[in-house]
């Protein structure tokens, strides 16, 4: 069995995904075309609101 790596995300890619809800897309369309879980964009989206979104400095993922 194979252990999986958590994904890192910048604060940048973060941002983009939230605003993305923000702007009127719903979660479901934008976690797929993303690649993303919905909890991890639904704790994401919460976050900001709480204004504590952090990023990682090491991006494995990029916005295309």
């Amino acid at each position: 069995m194979t252990k999986e790596t958590r994904a890192r995300h910048t604060l940048e890619f973060k941002e983009e995904a939230v605003h993305l809800v923000s702007g009127s897309k719903q979660m479901a369309t934008v976690t797929k075309n993303l690649g993303l879980a919905e909890q991890t964009l639904h704790n994401w989206v919460k976050a900001a609101g709480n204004g504590g979104l952090k990023g990682s400095a090491a991006p494995t993922v990029s916005v295309e």
